[in-house]
C-alpha cells in the first residue's frame, strides 16, 4: 500500500468509528506517523452546548471520480466536528442500501485508529467510494438520489438522537428514468398540489414524516450550473423546501461544494433559514414548466415571486403540464452593479470576492468571511455562524476565490438600515494558501463604491483571532464611512 493510499485510508478511518461492518477480514492500521497528529490543525472546537447529533450522508453512484475525493474530505470534516455519542449513517443511492451506521466512541482519534471494528468500517467506506462511480441501476441516469425515498430511509435508520442533519450528494434534478412521467427535466417541476396526490412520487406528504421535527437537509450538487436554467433551479429548490417543510424538516438549499454546506450546518440549527412560503391554493396536480418564467430585473431578497412572460406550447406524457405560476426567488442575476444601485434607500449592501495572487488563480482552499457588528444591537455579529439577525442577513457564504463579476458567486450581506456609523465591519482570512486580494463592493443610498484589501500569508486563522482581531494579520477592518466619504 502506497503512502498516499495509507493517508486516504486514515482520512476515512478517522471518520468512521464504532460501526457494524459487513466485512470480516482484518484491516491494516495506518502507521503511527500518519495518525491523529496529522490532523490536529484541521480540528475545530465543537459547539459549546452540544447535543447528540445524527448525520445521514446519502451518496449517489455515477458521480465524477473527483467528487468522491471531495466526499472523502467531507467525512474528515464530519469527524472533526463530531462528539462522543454522535451517529453517522452512510447510504448508497439510488438503491438506498445502508453502507455503515456508526456511533462516535469515547477517546482520542489515536485510540480509535487501533480499534479493528473502526478500521474495518473505514475499509467498507473506502471500497464503496472507489466503486461508486461505476455502479449503475437499469434505466436510471447517473447521480440520482431517488429523493422521495430519503425521508423513509432516514426514518428506518434513525437512532432518535436530539439533532438530525441530512447531506445528499447527487443531482438535484429528480429523474429515476428518462421516461418517468414525474421527472424534473425539460424545465419542469411538480405543482404544489402534487405533494398531496398519490399520483406524485413525493406525495401524499401526509403519509410520511421525519423522525425529528426541524431536521435539516443540505443537497450538494456537482457545481452551480445544474438544471435547465436559473428559473428551473429556483423552482426545484422551492419545491424541495415545500416538501421538507410538509414532512417536518427544513431544506437548507442546493450547494455547489461540500465545505460550504457543512460549514453552514454547524450553526444552522441555532440560526434557521428564512421561512418557506406556504403551498399555493391552485388545485392543479401535474408538472409546472418554468421555461418562460423570468427572474426580476433587479434582485430583492425579500421578494417571493417572479413574473411569467408567456405560456409555452409544452407537450409531455401524463401528468399534465402547465406554465409555472410565480415562484419565490432563490437565485440572483449576475448584474451586481445594477442590483446595488437598486437597493432600497434605507438598506446597505456589502459584497466580496477574492483573487489569489502570484499565479495562484483557482485557489479553492481560500476562504474569506465577512463579520459585521451593529453597535446599537446586543445580538451576535453577523457572519457564517449567525447568518441572520434582526439587522441583516448573510445570503451567501463563499469558500473559494473567484475571478468573475457573476453576482451569484459573491459573498453577500444586506443590512436592514442605512446607518453606516453603527456598523463595525471586518473581513477575516479564515483559510488561505497564498496571498489574496479581496474586492469589496458596497451599495448605499443609490451609490456603489469599490475598494480592495490585500491579505498576505498562507494559513489563515480559522477565526481563532476573533478576540484579538485588531492585532491579527488575518483580520482587516473595513470603514464604510470612509469608503462612501471619498
Amino acid at each position: 500500500m502506497s503512502h498516499s493510499e495509507r493517508l486516504a485510508l486514515l482520512v476515512l478511518a478517522m471518520c468512521l468509528a464504532g460501526c457494524n461492518s459487513r466485512l470480516g477480514e482484518d484491516v491494516e492500521i495506518v502507521p503511527g506517523e500518519l495518525q491523529a497528529d496529522s490532523f490536529q490543525e484541521e480540528q475545530r472546537t465543537s459547539l459549546p452546548s452540544h447535543v447528540a447529533e445524527e448525520r445521514f450522508v446519502f451518496v449517489a453512484s455515477g458521480l465524477p471520480q473527483a467528487q468522491y475525493e471531495t466526499i472523502r474530505d467531507f467525512f474528515k470534516d464530519v469527524l472533526t466536528q463530531s462528539n462522543t455519542g454522535d451517529i453517522v449513517h452512510v447510504v448508497a443511492c439510488p438503491s438506498h442500501e445502508p453502507i455503515v451506521s456508526l456511533e462516535i466512541p469515547h477517546g482520542q482519534v489515536r485510540v480509535w485508529l487501533k480499534d479493528s471494528t473502526f478500521a474495518k468500517a473505514a475499509k467498507t467506506i473506502k471500497e464503496f467510494l472507489l466503486r461508486a462511480p461505476d455502479l449503475s441501476v437499469a434505466n436510471c441516469p447517473p447521480a440520482q438520489l431517488d429523493f422521495p425515498r430519503i425521508v423513509r430511509t432516514v426514518k428506518q435508520l434513525s437512532a432518535g438522537k436530539e439533532r438530525l442533519t441530512i447531506f445528499a450528494f447527487g443531482d438535484p434534478v429528480f429523474c429515476p428514468d428518462p421516461e418517468h412521467a414525474w421527472r424534473f427535466t425539460d424545465f419542469c417541476v411538480p405543482s404544489d398540489a402534487a405533494l398531496h396526490s398519490e399520483e406524485c412520487p413525493f406525495g401524499p406528504v401526509e403519509r410520511v414524516s421525519l423522525p425529528k421535527p426541524g431536521a435539516e437537509m443540505f443537497l450538494i450538487a456537482r457545481g452551480a450550473e445544474w438544471g435547465d436554467s436559473a428559473e428551473h433551479r429556483v423552482a426545484i429548490e422551492r419545491f424541495y423546501g415545500l416538501y421538507l417543510n410538509e414532512v417536518g424538516g427544513v431544506f437548507q438549499g442546493v450547494f455547489g461544494d461540500a465545505k460550504t454546506a457543512f460549514k453552514k450546518s454547524l450553526h444552522s440549527h441555532d440560526n434557521p433559514s428564512l421561512p418557506v412560503a406556504g403551498l399555493r391554493a391552485d388545485p392543479f396536480v401535474g408538472m409546472w414548466c418554468t421555461r418562460h418564467t423570468q427572474l426580476r430585473a433587479s434582485f430583492d431578497p425579500r421578494a417571493t415571486e417572479v413574473h411569467i412572460a408567456a405560456i409555452p406550447a409544452a407537450t409531455r406524457r401524463a401528468p399534465d403540464v402547465q406554465i409555472a405560476p410565480p415562484s419565490p426567488l432563490a437565485a440572483v442575476p449576475p448584474a451586481l452593479e445594477s442590483y446595488l444601485q437598486s437597493l432600497p434607500p434605507d438598506n446597505i449592501a456589502i459584497s466580496i470576492r477574492w483573487v489569489a495572487l502570484r499565479g495562484n488563480r483557482g485557489d479553492s482552499q481560500s476562504d474569506l468571511d465577512i463579520w459585521i457588528r451593529d453597535k446599537t444591537s446586543r445580538e451576535p455579529e453577523l457572519n457564517y455562524r449567525h447568518m441572520q439577525t434582526t439587522f441583516g442577513v448573510l445570503f451567501r457564504d463563499v469558500q473559494h476565490d473567484l475571478d468573475s463579476d457573476d453576482f451569484t458567486q459573491w459573498e453577500y450581506v444586506e443590512i436592514a438600515h442605512d446607518r453606516l456609523q453603527d456598523l463595525d465591519v471586518w473581513i477575516d482570512a479564515y483559510r488561505t494558501s497564498c496571498d489574496l486580494t479581496c474586492i469589496v463592493r458596497a451599495g448605499w443610498r443609490g451609490e456603489v463604491r469599490e475598494t480592495q484589501i490585500d491579505f498576505q500569508g498562507s494559513s489563515g486563522d480559522h477565526a481563532g483571532d476573533e478576540s484579538r482581531r485588531a492585532a491579527s494579520p488575518a483580520w482587516k477592518h473595513l470603514s464604510l464611512q470612509e469608503l462612501f466619504a471619498e
